[in-house]
């Protein structure tokens, strides 16, 4: 294994122990992950499963996804390259994903497999570009108005990852739709609470409430992860500063012994600061049972659980309740 598979920074080596300690902790992990993963790719579709679950004749792969595909391309590659053996043809796998990447119009997945070809091949492949290309100059998911920030945070890594190994004209092109896809993305961002909201730019009425203030843990990272990348390509310090400062303040969600309080975080301003509890508490929409609700419900100023959860300025859609459960 190559020193760079597993290091410490300097400035941290003292706190979390010393590297070849880290090395020890982290690769039985790693040896984990490329087992499981190799049980949960599909021979018969040349793609991994979407999950594996328990069956009658034990574990058994269920769905098949382009998405966790492309990811794990991107990880298995990464683990390749730093020394571990890999038992997967990764190339034809990326060749299989490729092919099958007019099957979905979702322009996440289709950033992804761009991605995991450009780091696997050190090329662009032009199908991937143009299928990312149709949905017009901006990304939109079809039909929903959704600028979600995942979704644009894969495309921004995506199309510095294509600039970096392309010149010219091709190159100008990648850097100005990454530009785009960062100035979409940012908006999403708060600044004051430093968090990613899973998107503020939402075409539909009644989950604009909650989708414009509430992120997701995926939203954080992979939103700090995409302008640490933009910074790094294009010098940029505003880009540097809100991923610095979105990565402390999910490390201040994480509790003494590094569990974290919850997949979902409080962005907007008019969200008080919550989830402090070490229980999560997951929250969704219940279509209400009854015929006659009433056309609106009063907004909910102050719903608190007994782990510490707390909740201002959030109305309920007529015709749904309000569920909450705590997740052991």
């Amino acid at each position: 294994m190559k020193e760079s598979a597993v290091r410490v920074p300097s400035d941290l080596s003292g706190k979390v122990g010393s590297p070849t300690t880290l090395e020890e902790t982290v690769r039985p992990l790693i040896e984990l992950s490329i087992k499981g993963l190799e049980r949960m790719w599909m021979k018969d579709q040349g793609l991994f499963c979407f999950t594996v679950r328990d069956g009658q004749n034990g574990p058994a792969p269920e769905g098949v996804s382009l998405r966790y595909t492309a990811i794990t391309l991107l990880g298995l590659h990464r683990a390749a390259t730093n020394g571990w053996p890999v038992p997967l043809d990764l190339k034809s796998i990326l060749r299989q994903t490729i092919e099958a990447a007019p099957t979905t119009r979702n322009i996440g997945t289709l950033a992804l497999i761009l991605w995991a070809g450009a780091a696997l091949t050190q090329k662009v492949d032009p199908k991937v570009e143009a299928a990312i290309r149709s949905h017009g100059p901006f990304y939109q998911e079809a039909g929903n108005g959704v600028y979600a920030t995942t979704e644009l945070a894969w495309l921004l890594i995506a199309m510095i990852e294509a600039a970096e190994i392309t010149t010219g004209a091709e190159r100008h092109r990648f850097e100005e739709t990454a530009h785009l896809a960062y100035r979409l993305l940012k908006r999403n961002f708060n600044s004051r609470s430093a968090l990613f909201a899973f998107s503020t730019q939402i075409s539909s009425n009644w989950t604009r409430p909650l989708r414009s203030r509430l992120g997701f843990f995926d939203g954080q990272v992979y939103g700090i992860y995409s302008f640490a990348q933009y910074a790094r390509h294009f010098s940029d310090g505003e880009a540097l500063s809100h991923a610095k400062h979105c990565a402390e303040r999910i490390c201040d969600f994480q509790g003494g012994g590094g569990s974290g309080h919850g997949t979902t975080m409080p962005c907007g301003e008019k969200w008080s600061t919550v989830i402090r509890s070490t229980p999560s508490i997951s929250m969704g929409w219940r279509r209400s049972p009854s015929k006659g609700s009433p056309k609106s419900r009063p907004a909910i100023t102050a719903l608190r659980s007994p782990g510490g959860f707390g909740i201002s300025s959030a109305r309920i859609p007529s015709g749904f309740n309000l569920s909450m459960r705590r997740i052991r």
